[in-house]
């Protein structure tokens, strides 16, 4: 086998390689794309849609005092942030369920939160309300 049909060989299997494995980490869902799952429209960039959709990102910044009204920052993997109010501290769950504690709500975990625009919201500055808010869990591997 010659240095050419090595490169070719191996270039060739480079790209099989790539193209079988995908783009992305598994499960994730593009900004403006439609939830297969739900139907719901994901991350839109008009914060004010008149549905209610899905927003899937980490949290960058956090507010849990009052624990009535918690207040996440949550951006995108494209940089789009989304402030959402969810239901309060203690009924925030892992997405199975699992009940989490506000000192083990950490910077940089994953959500998604099913919410709505509410115009009256922050003095009629509007904002994301969602009663579905919750933490997803993350498999680590070595």
């Amino acid at each position: 086998m010659t240095k050419r049909s090595r490169f070719i060989f191996l270039t060739l299997f480079i790209i099989l390689f790539l193209t079988a494995c995908g783009g992305g980490r598994a499960g994730e869902i593009a900004d403006d794309a439609v939830d297969e799952e739900t139907g719901m429209l994901v991350n839109p960039a008009d914060r004010k849609y008149p549905e209610p959709y899905l927003v899937m990102g980490t949290i960058k910044s956090m507010n849990l005092i009052p624990a009535a009204r918690p207040e996440f920052l949550v951006v995108t993997e494209t940089g789009r942030q989304y402030r959402v109010y969810p239901q309060p501290v203690g009924e925030l769950t892992f997405e199975d369920g699992t009940p989490i504690k506000g000192n083990e709500i950490k910077i940089g975990m994953p959500v998604r939160a099913t919410v709505s625009y509410d115009g009256a919201m922050n003095g009629g500055l509007g904002g994301l309300r969602s009663e579905d808010f919750h933490i997803l869990l993350v498999i680590a591997t070595e």
